[in-house]
């Protein structure tokens, strides 16, 4: 019998199945009261009360892009750039403002007589006005246009901020998720592989009782289940972990427990070099698409500097009442207006333009040394992102063929021990292989698709459209 449940246990292995949803339950004589799914409590709940709810990958990535305070933030930068841009187009209108005065002089009148002097009386005036101002600006010395100019893009860099934020909360989202499932997954293997073990006990265990086995074989094998339940308390606390960063990652202060819910798909990737990749890159990089933005507007700040040593014009114009006295203010007596053109032509300015724009040339130089630091920086990391999808994609297919080798191969030790053909050590080595073997493919599994999350950032692939629509 004992014979016919190892076995058993050893052929229905299925950690390596496309589905990895697992439970987060340990192995555990005699768990705690479980609690219903979604059942929401604080520090002092016992992780194994919590009955997982079940979460997909398109629920973790909304839920975080829904809390998410840095992309909030972006969004409303975006907004702020708007309404400054807003404010550069006012100054091209005319702007109209209304005057009221009222006012009253005392000058003294003076007199000479011989060579005596003195004041006598006052002369006294009243002045009462009633009018509106007009000034349209006609030209700026390409100030206004620059200006415009220089908002609009600040406007497309708040934007490609935004994308760029909400890139990095999607890729941290994916990896959150891939961790938690890694996770999952680790917990499996090792409730399994402590399964095996206790098996193998079991039948040491009878066998040193009959003399069939040393009493030394006996205690490897303790030993072995010991280290064995050891390292699953030591996977199950990683899933706790995991669960509290993605718990973490959507703004929930409470406790619960969550299940990564999906299926495991590993496509091959397609031929794609670094230079294709690269050129698709720098068209949709929002790191890329913001140094030349950033590039743009050194020329936008340079013309609005300048504007000042530039001749300026503007259309002025004024209108209204003027009258000595209050109560005769308003009439076709009082009434005055005129309308001119003011220009002002800068004639020197202590030669401080030639300074600007020798540090306007510096600044762009700036600027174009940035955009190239990024371009360089984003072929460095497409080219280290594509070895190693490449590298990983060998290390699965090698890691699959491990695993069924190794699975294989403790069959055969575990039917040849209990015929007395096979030592123990055989079986005790062939499972250690097989377990290190499906965490090697349970790692390699997820390290692969986190390089792919990668490589899809770094080329400015939209992952919110690649991962959830």
């Amino acid at each position: 019998m004992q014979k016919h449940n190892l076995a058993r246990t050893i052929l229905t292995l299925g950690i390596f199945t496309t589905s990895i949803f697992v439970g987060s339950r340990a192995f555990c004589n005699t768990p705690p009261p479980v609690l219903p799914p979604g059942t929401q409590c604080d520090a002092s709940c016992d992780d194994e009360q919590l009955q997982p709810t079940k979460l997909t990958l398109t629920e973790a990535v909304k839920k975080a892009l829904d809390y998410s305070q840095s992309v909030k933030s972006a969004a409303s930068s975006i907004k702020s750039a708007i309404e400054d841009t807003n404010k550069a187009r006012a100054l091209i209108f005319p702007t109209i403002s209304g005057q009221a005065l009222g006012s009253t002089k005392q000058n003294p009148a003076s007199f000479t007589s011989g060579n005596a002097s003195g004041q006598v009386g006052s002369l006294i005036g009243d002045t009462y006005a009633l009018d509106l101002n007009l000034s349209q600006p006609l030209y700026a010395g390409g100030g206004l246009t620059a200006g415009i100019s220089f908002y609009k893009t600040a406007e497309d860099i708040a934007r490609q901020t935004y994308y760029n934020t909400k890139q990095t909360v999607l890729q941290t989202a994916l990896n959150t998720f891939y961790s938690l499932a890694n996770a999952q997954q680790s917990v499996q293997a090792a409730q399994q592989n402590v399964q095996i073990l206790k098996e193998y006990l079991d039948i040491t265990t009878r066998y040193a009782r009959i003399g069939r086995a040393r009493q030394m074989d006996k205690l490897q094998a303790q030993a072995n289940y010991s280290l064995g339940l050891s390292d699953l308390e030591n996977t199950r606390n990683s899933l706790v972990q995991a669960q509290a960063n993605l718990r973490l990652l959507f703004g929930d202060t409470y406790k619960y427990a969550v299940d990564a819910d999906f299926d495991m798909v590993i496509h091959p990737l397609d031929k794609l070099t670094v230079d294709q990749a690269f050129e698709e890159a720098s068209k949709t990089n929002p790191t890329i698409l913001s140094a030349k933005l950033t590039l743009e507007q050194v020329d936008y700040s340079r013309d609005m500097d300048l504007a000042t040593d530039m001749p300026n014009a503007a259309l002025t114009g004024q209108a209204g009442y003027e009258s000595p006295s209050l109560d005769q203010l308003v009439g076709s007596q009082s009434t005055f207006g005129t309308i001119g053109v003011t220009l002002n032509v800068p004639l020197f300015s202590g030669l401080s333009s030639f300074a600007k724009r020798r540090q306007w040339g510096e600044k762009k130089y700036e600027a174009e040394k940035a955009l190239q630091l990024a371009k360089d920086t984003l072929r460095n990391n497409i080219e280290d992102s594509l070895v190693a999808l490449r590298s990983g994609r060998r290390q699965l297919i090698l890691s699959e063929k491990s695993v069924k080798d190794a699975k294989v191969a403790l069959k055969m030790a575990t039917e040849g021990y209990q015929q007395g053909i096979a030592a123990s050590t055989d079986v005790s080595n062939m499972q250690t292989t097989y377990y290190t073997a499906a965490k090697g493919l349970i790692s390699a599994q997820f390290t692969y698709l986190e390089n792919l999350v990668s490589l899809r950032q770094y080329m400015g692939i939209d992952l919110e459209k690649a991962y959830v629509h």
